[in-house]
């Protein structure tokens, strides 16, 4: 090989790794730095992003929302949402959890009814030892009975349903009516109506009763917390609307009820 051709030959080569180097830490470089989307992992049906109640659905989501269908039969979809106390919630809701389970009952409610789904929210339930992720499973099912039912059931349209199969109030419906006046005892110019149900065993004037003391309790319980008494009504409907059928006794559970609407004017 003569002096000339080597000459090409080397300056070939340096070329050729300049260009190479140029691609690696320039071009593909900036291509990897093109803002990011979240990919639902094989397997992961839903995720959330951080401080965001907009679900991100992933391949797998309908079978999997076809799974739990077909699961609940009569009984009751408890979702739970799943949040982070130092997440920005910038919803209506109280929390993200709420959020996030709400917008959840919404995708389901065209084939459950809305009567056998429950919201709950946690926490900060998910521990990530290596630092929080962009985006994480953000909710929680759970297939319950009406005997095991969450007594207290937050609903879209400003209502609290509270239910009470027994003539004892559950602790945990006490928690709740205090987190409730906390929140709302501040606006002076909200008011509640305590409307009480019933099954239909009885005659329609026991029932009415029946319906009118759930109702009482729980506006006693709420005057307890702070709640003025003159910003609540407290009603009757006795065993009218029921929300299950009344021939099992899960149903008439679900029926010995008290909803609690809230009007903020």
């Amino acid at each position: 090989m003569n002096k000339k051709a080597l000459i090409v030959l080397l300056v070939a080569i340096v070329w050729g790794i300049g260009c190479w180097w140029w691609y690696v830490h320039k071009i593909k470089g900036k291509q990897g730095a093109v803002a990011s989307t979240t990919v639902i992992q094989p397997g992961k049906p839903l995720l959330f992003r951080i401080s965001s109640d907009t679900p991100i659905m992933g391949t797998t989501f309908q079978a999997f929302k076809d799974s739990i269908i077909a699961s609940v039969g009569k009984n009751n979809l408890q979702i739970t949402g799943l949040y982070f106390s130092d997440e920005k919630n910038s919803t209506s809701s109280p929390d993200l959890g709420t959020a996030r389970a709400n917008k959840i009952k919404d995708l389901f409610k065209d084939k459950i009814a809305e009567s056998q789904l429950i919201i709950k929210s946690e926490a900060d339930t998910f521990k990530y030892p290596a630092g929080k992720p962009d985006a994480f499973e953000g909710v929680q099912f759970l297939i319950v009975t009406a005997a095991t039912l969450h007594p207290v059931q937050e609903n879209n349209n400003n209502t609290i349903t509270i239910y009470l199969p027994t003539k004892k109030i559950d602790p945990a419906v006490d928690d709740q009516l205090k987190e409730l006046v906390a929140k709302l005892k501040s606006s002076k110019r909200t008011t509640l109506i305590v409307t009480g149900y019933s099954d239909n065993k009885g005659a329609s004037k026991s029932n009415y009763n029946a319906g009118l003391k759930r109702a009482n309790a729980i506006k006693h319980e709420l005057v307890k917390y702070g709640f003025s008494a003159k910003r609540i009504t407290a009603k009757s409907e006795g065993d009218k609307d029921p929300v299950a059928s009344n021939d099992t006794d899960e149903g008439r559970q679900k029926n010995r009820r008290v909803e609690i609407t809230i009007n903020n004017q």
